[in-house]
């Protein structure tokens, strides 16, 4: 044990203080740089620095009888000078405590299937010499981790709280393990006597596998037109935990024998459409057959057809495709504008009320030379000048002076492309073409102002330039 003897001793004039007498040595000055070694009664063994108080208490072997939570008391007594006469004694009270025989943690281990928890203590066959209370002070090298959901380096959970009790749960991860293999999961923790020692150990998790069947998942497919065949997937968001290959087994009520697992199958559902699929990969086509043809635009029919996958290790499972069929949209038609303007004039129309929808769907500009970004914005067509279309049809075209240089009697002719939409996906495409009439423009004369020049001399300059 060390410590300092002066740390709390003082003297009014502030001299510099030192030893004269140490567990009843003396000590003389010429000694009062030197360590000085005591023998205590004890047999502890005392160094000290007379001359700043620092010292050293080496029990030197007399405590080692002293129990755990036992303790004795060791005093001695110093005299201190000023070197001016002056002396004060005081005495050091040093209490020595019985040392703590660490706990010993002794490994677990436990056993569970792929997807369930299993619950255990880890305390029971951990043990303390001085027979002290054990408490877990940290899992996975943390305190913060004892009481709460801790997260292994697999994604595996485990739970251990104060008193050793504790929760694993694969959580999923082992859910490609087949039957017959195994996977192992380790997880430390520390428990502690309250008395500063601790012990490690390592609980260890074996996950036994089995085969999990296949998840099929319902398919809703987008709707489509009535009069389409439909083609898609219905194994895409299907899953198999072990990576094992999934094929059908029944399609719309029919079974399907492992024979024919590679021939595509054809059936018949009940609202008459015709079903094909290849049972290896799920890919499938819905022909309507003409059983549709009778929905008008705006209405839709349902078609539904269950489906069971297996995974070939005895493990099945099913779900329904939904398909929604519409009734055909007849597109818009877009009837060819024409205008005619000035060369130096706008002119504003409407490219819409020509322009007609079967099912009398109200029509929008849905694009104007090709982009939809122009619509309402003003656009630069390829000659320079500008036309403006908002979505209602209304324009306004600009020739923006690229047609000065018309004369009387000439004519130029511009053309700008839009596209109408019925808003079912209805589109059609039309061009308006604008006539520029030329005009002889008068001369333009602007007034000169000459630079200064002396008075006496002609000035000459032009006044065309």
């Amino acid at each position: 044990v060390s410590n300092n003897m002066f740390e709390n001793d003082s003297d009014a004039e502030t001299d510099d203080i030192f030893l004269t007498d140490i567990g009843g040595q003396s000590i003389a000055p010429s000694n009062g740089t030197e360590p000085v070694t005591v023998s205590l009664p004890s047999g502890a063994i005392l160094t000290v620095d007379p001359d700043n108080g620092d010292f050293t208490l080496d029990p030197n072997g007399s405590f080692d009888s002293l129990g755990h939570n036992e303790s004795a008391t060791v005093t001695f007594e110093y005299t201190i000078s000023d070197g001016n006469g002056g002396t004060d004694s005081a005495i050091v009270t040093l209490t020595l405590t019985g040392d703590n025989e660490p706990p010993v943690a002794i490994d677990d281990s436990e056993r569970t299937p792929q997807d369930e928890t299993v619950s255990d203590s880890v305390i029971p066959n951990d043990t303390d010499p001085e027979g002290d209370a054990l408490v877990v002070q940290t899992v996975e090298g943390s305190e913060g981790n004892v009481g709460n959901v801790t997260e292994l380096p697999s994604g595996a959970l485990v739970t251990v709280d104060a008193t050793g009790e504790y929760t694993y749960d694969p959580n999923g991860v082992f859910d490609s393990l087949r039957t017959g293999e195994t996977a192992t999961e380790t997880f430390v923790y520390t428990v502690t006597d309250g008395n500063l020692g601790t012990a490690e150990a390592t609980v260890t998790i074996v996950i036994d596998g089995k085969d999990d069947p296949p998840v099929a998942e319902d398919d809703e497919v987008l709707p489509s037109p009535a009069s389409d065949p439909v083609s898609n997937n219905m194994f895409e968001n299907d899953s198999d935990a072990e990576t094992d290959d999934i094929f059908l087994t029944d399609i719309g009520g029919q079974s399907i024998a492992p024979s024919n697992g590679t021939e595509p199958v054809t059936v018949s559902l009940p609202s008459g459409a015709i079903l094909t699929v290849d049972p290896d990969n799920g890919d499938f086509t819905l022909d309507p057959n003409g059983s549709f043809d009778s929905l008008g635009h705006n209405e839709s029919a349902t078609v539904t057809f269950e489906y069971t996958i297996s995974d070939g290790n005895g493990g099945t499972d099913s779900a329904i495709v939904t398909l929604t069929l519409t009734g055909d949209n007849e597109p818009p038609v877009a009837i060819d504008d024409s205008e005619r303007t000035p060369q130096d004039e706008t002119v504003s129309d409407s490219v819409i009320p020509n322009d007609t929808d079967p099912e009398g769907d109200a029509l929008v500009v849905q694009t104007v030379e090709g982009s939809e970004g122009n619509v309402g914005n003003v656009t630069e067509l390829p000659s320079g000048a500008l036309v403006t279309v908002d979505a209602t049809g209304e324009y306004t075209y600009d020739p923006n002076g690229v047609f000065d240089s018309l004369r009387t009697g000439e004519t130029a002719t511009e053309t700008f492309v839009y596209t109408v939409t019925d808003g079912n996906l209805g589109t059609a495409e039309a061009t308006v073409t604008i006539v520029i009439d030329g005009k002889d423009d008068p001369p333009v004369a602007e007034d000169d102002e000459v630079l200064p020049s002396p008075a006496s001399d002609p000035v000459s300059n032009n006044m065309f330039e």
